[in-house]
């Protein structure tokens, strides 16, 4: 009975301590780590190159970020974080003009609204690279200011505005050069203010009738991406081994297209292995379907979409750091006292 009594102590003792530990962020850069509950606070503190770990939960973001930091949350996706929940940062989010070499993965950013959202990311600063992977952004990012080198890898992005017919319903809005946006999920319109971009493996999935996907898009690259719906505004450039969107040799907009699949409005499930929703959905399974014409027919050698070029999709988007994906507890002790408790750890590579 005591050994009974030790056990049952320990364990509410252990949950106490995970439960009060999953709810704490952790600031780190070598040395031990300062711990906060409140984002804001842990941002205010911490300094410049420092980790920032979020716990699964919800965070108010009220400050902008103005210095190298990197935020890694436990993940976006409700499949691969049901021991922790998402990493949820109620935003929007605003970089400012020192965050250069800063980076965000496996968060849930979102913005709350009730019509004609605006973006739940803006770069409000002149900032020289900077991460972003992992994430999904609710209502899409906007550059308000001329940036450089931004890698937008892995992610799935929404839209923000009140639709194409009230002035545009956008995903990304770019301004700056040299970005690097691939293996990407984007649900509506790419604006791309100026010129030097380069587009690969990204899935584009805005469908909706009367809308495009490009919006004076100019001097940029695309390679290995798949357009689900009509193109839009593109000029003078390069497009590489695409599905949809742009054809072969020069067109009357001067670009140039070499080895593209000159499909319009392919029906999305005989590309894919699962379509069934529109747009972004966990029932959708965006693997090519066996025996593919697109099955390493990329630019590269790898396949047309996110599971090809240098940065294949990671299904359930987990970040690098290790952290709980399962944890099962017996409801009692064993018939020698012990109790059994199962707990998975996981992260994914690079």
């Amino acid at each position: 009975m005591k050994k009974f009594i030790f056990i049952t102590t320990f364990f509410f003792t252990y949950l106490t301590q995970v439960s009060v530990s999953q709810n704490l962020i952790a600031v780190q850069n070598g040395g031990n780590p300062n711990f906060y509950i409140d984002i804001n606070a842990a941002i205010t503190n911490a300094l410049p190159g420092d980790t920032i770990y979020l716990p699964g939960g919800s965070f108010s973001l009220s400050i902008p970020i103005n210095k190298e930091l990197h935020l890694v949350g436990v993940g976006s996706h409700p499949d691969s974080t049901s021991a922790t929940n998402r990493t949820i940062i109620g935003g929007p989010i605003y970089l400012e003009t020192g965050a250069d070499y800063g980076s965000i993965t496996g968060c849930y950013i979102n913005v709350y609204c009730y019509s004609g959202c605006g973006p739940c990311f803006y770069v409000n600063g002149t900032i020289i690279q900077y991460l972003i992977t992992r994430c999904y952004f609710h209502s899409g990012i906007m550059f308000d200011a001329e940036a450089s080198n931004f890698l937008i890898i892995n992610n799935i992005i929404g839209s923000y505005g009140q639709g194409c017919l009230y002035g545009g319903s956008y995903s990304i809005q770019l301004k700056g050069s040299n970005h690097l946006v691939a293996n990407n999920l984007i649900l509506a319109s790419i604006s791309d203010f100026n010129a030097g971009n380069l587009y690969k493996n990204n899935i584009f999935l805005y469908t909706t009738q009367w809308c495009s996907i490009l919006n004076s898009v100019n001097n940029s690259e695309f390679d290995n991406n798949i357009f689900c719906g009509s193109r839009g505004s593109a000029s003078n450039c390069l497009a590489n081994n695409n599905l949809g969107g742009f054809s072969n040799g020069i067109d009357g907009q001067n670009n140039q297209g070499i080895n593209n699949y000159t499909i319009s409005d392919p029906p999305l499930d005989s590309i894919f292995v699962s379509y069934t929703s529109p747009g972004w959905s966990f029932n959708n399974d965006f693997h090519l379907r066996a025996n593919s014409p697109y099955i390493n027919a990329g630019r590269d050698g790898t396949d047309i979409g996110i599971y090809g070029g240098a940065f294949p999709w990671k299904d359930g988007s987990i970040p690098l750091n290790p952290h709980f994906q399962t944890v099962q507890i017996a409801p009692t002790t064993d018939s020698t006292g012990n109790l059994n408790v199962n707990i998975k750890v996981a992260a994914q590579d690079r």
